[in-house]
């Protein structure tokens, strides 16, 4: 891992070769200026998304503790007798992520506003995914027994180390230019990306219509098709979720990293000026007047 950390500027652009970095590039680039108009209306949307966002964590805690407490009526799992997800930890939870997003909060830097943001939300994320896998451990520990659990959880694991190391290796290919033919993992992984992000809104569609002409099929099954359609559903997401910040997440955010440790440079090759790199308000405030200005007979 020290190795993808210690690239000099000409090495790391070579990252911008690998085609999820572009995407997300182009995908993040979509989203409204951050240094544009609207501040008001957009800073109302952005707090109500928040409050929705983490209302969808409390109901999972909640969802645990009624579940645990035998209070959700009929289910495709026994009542459980621990339960791993309390209201409590949420609570804890969600203190942890106030403080890890006031730490990496956007200070104003314009070229760093859309990553910073990007990477609070990944956190967000972190956080969802970590209640859902406790939520599941609470209900499916009792079923699966202690030996069961375990092997399920070892295994996502090891998919989990595979497919990071296998990116990993990918990305150092990249960067220092070695040429390696890429593990048939690397190739599998991208190929079912770019089918995911080229035909996944044909799926949400079909899905849509199907729930439409068959609305029946929303009911809950409580026999064993209902438990393995369950435990399936769990261990799609969390290999799903792997792929996502192994393939998509790590190396954008590997990128901003990149910005951030080599600002001017890629400042100059990107062909701005300090203003439009670095925003008004952070430009006035910490380059205006120092001698990190650059000045017109430098």
């Amino acid at each position: 891992m020290k190795k993808l950390f210690a690239v000099s500027f000409e090495q790391s652009l070579n990252l911008l070769d690998d085609p999820f970095v572009t995407f997300m590039n182009k995908d993040v680039n979509r989203l409204p200026d951050p240094q544009g108009g609207r501040k008001i209306f957009a800073r109302g949307i952005g707090t109500l998304l928040i409050l929705f966002l983490v209302g969808i964590n409390f109901l999972i805690a909640f969802i645990s503790t009624k579940g645990s407490e035998g209070e959700l009526g009929e289910s495709t799992v026994p009542k459980p007798d621990i339960n791993f997800l309390p209201i409590e930890l949420f609570y804890v939870l969600f203190l942890l992520w106030i403080i890890l997003v006031i730490i990496f909060r956007d200070k104003g830097e314009y070229y760093l506003s859309r990553i910073k943001g990007q990477f609070n939300i990944n956190l967000y994320i972190v956080w969802l995914l970590l209640e859902v896998n406790l939520l599941f451990i609470t209900f499916f520990l009792k079923p699966l027994t202690l030996i069961g659990m375990s092997l399920l959880i070892s295994i996502l694991v090891l998919v989990g180390y595979i497919v990071f190391r296998t990116k990993k290796r990918s990305l150092e290919n990249v960067l220092y230019e070695t040429e390696k033919e890429k593990d048939k993992i690397d190739k599998l992984v991208e190929k079912v990306l770019k089918l995911v992000m080229k035909y996944g809104w044909l799926v949400v569609i079909i899905v849509a219509l199907w729930k439409l002409i068959f609305p029946n099929s929303n009911e809950v099954r409580t026999d064993i098709i209902g438990f393995i359609s369950l435990l399936g559903m769990w261990i799609v997401a969390d290999i799903g979720f792997i792929v996502a910040e192994a393939y998509l997440f790590f190396p954008y955010l590997l990128h901003g990293y990149y910005k951030y440790k080599y600002p001017e440079e890629y400042r100059e090759w990107e062909g701005k000026t300090q203003l439009e790199w670095y925003g008004e308000k952070y430009f006035n405030k910490h380059i205006k007047g120092t001698e990190k200005e650059e000045r017109e007979d430098d």
